[in-house]
């Protein structure tokens, strides 16, 4: 068998927020040392949040990630009734994805339940579970999005990427899973209206999602509470007014999110502009963007491997989706259509 280069292209177009500290619990509540890689790894290396579910309850649940015999782990489990129990440090890393490259990347968070119970997942579960992924998202500076926080059955089968659910392809969370109303609790914990308190002559700005010296990627919400006569609401980036808004609430975009793709890495000035008849009130933040880096890698491939037959390829990347990718093989491209896995 001769070897033969393979590669990948992707072209691409062009990420966010401050950190949130959290206090670890004691070494003895940990899982067992033999579940769980001690890696020391920087917050910045974590890119994805993964959504699992248990398949039993939640004391079980934590007893069995602390039992060697396991060979498994997750980061945080999450009970019923909103409960939390953390095994394994964001430092280190879980064995929770079933995929090595994914484990890497990523956070493991695993809510009490059933995949395929029609009874679904309890509000205090999602809340407690949201606000985990808030805080990871916020320190490890990832955008609030279902490219970085997903559910287990999106990771790929490191043996065959063309399925999901890791190596052993699990399911989980399943369809009973509220990934509308997870995300939006994400969100809200991620960017709370903050009291801020901005006024002139019987107009104010009450609250704002954004704050001075924030690090935002993404898609960032950007909402005001306003008091008073308010005409109308502008919003700037940089000096220039990208949105007006009539009706309250008011929100950018109507309500959609401000894009940091568009924006270059560093500090931007936003600021947001009530009027009303007679008087305005503004509030002026500098912000910095953290676009995060384009890169690529194949999955399922390694240097040097040996294959035959048909080789399902798939990508893994990081920052804004690429326009194309692009299989090349011994420099040749070949002509078929490709699929690819954001993160």
């Amino acid at each position: 068998m001769r070897p033969f280069c393979l590669t990948l292209l992707a072209l691409a177009g062009a990420l966010a927020l401050t950190g949130i500290s959290s206090a670890a619990p004691p070494q003895s509540r940990f899982a067992a040392l033999t579940n769980y890689t001690q890696a020391q790894r920087p917050e910045s290396a974590i890119r994805f949040v993964v959504i699992h579910v248990t398949e039993g309850s939640f004391l079980g649940t934590v007893s069995w990630l602390r039992d060697p015999r396991a060979h498994a782990s997750a980061n945080f489990v999450v009970g019923r009734d909103g409960a939390v129990q953390q095994l394994v440090p964001l430092h280190d890393v879980a064995w929770q994805a079933g995929n090595w490259a994914y484990n890497l990347r990523s956070a493991g968070i695993e809510n009490v339940g059933y995949t395929d119970d029609p009874s679904g997942f309890t509000l205090p579960e999602y809340r407690a579970s949201a606000r985990l992924a808030a805080v990871i998202a916020r320190r490890a500076v990832i955008p609030i999005d279902r490219r970085h926080i997903i559910g287990h059955s999106q990771v790929p089968d490191p043996n065959d990427p063309l399925q999901g659910g890791g190596i052993d392809n699990h399911t989980d969370p399943g369809k009973y899973w509220n990934w509308r109303l997870f995300m939006r609790l994400v969100e809200r914990f991620a960017y709370p209206q903050r009291f801020v308190v901005h006024k002139h002559v019987g107009l104010q700005i009450d609250s704002s999602t954004l704050s001075n010296r924030q690090v935002v990627a993404g898609s960032v919400p950007w909402r005001l509470k306003v008091s008073g006569p308010v005409h109308h609401v502008s919003f700037l980036v940089d000096g220039k007014v990208r949105w007006t808004d009539r009706i309250a609430p008011f929100a950018f975009a109507g309500g959609r999110p401000l894009d940091t793709f568009g924006l270059k890495n560093g500090k931007h000035a936003l600021e947001l502009r009530a009027y009303g008849s007679k008087s305005w009130a503004r509030q002026r933040v500098v912000v910095r963007v953290k676009n995060e880096a384009f890169t690529l890698a194949t999955v399922g491939l390694k240097p040097k491997q040996r294959v035959v037959g048909v080789l399902p390829v798939k990508a893994l990347f990081t920052g804004v989706a690429p326009a194309r990718v692009i299989l090349y093989l011994d420099r040749r491209q070949i002509d078929h259509a490709q699929s690819f896995i954001s993160d």
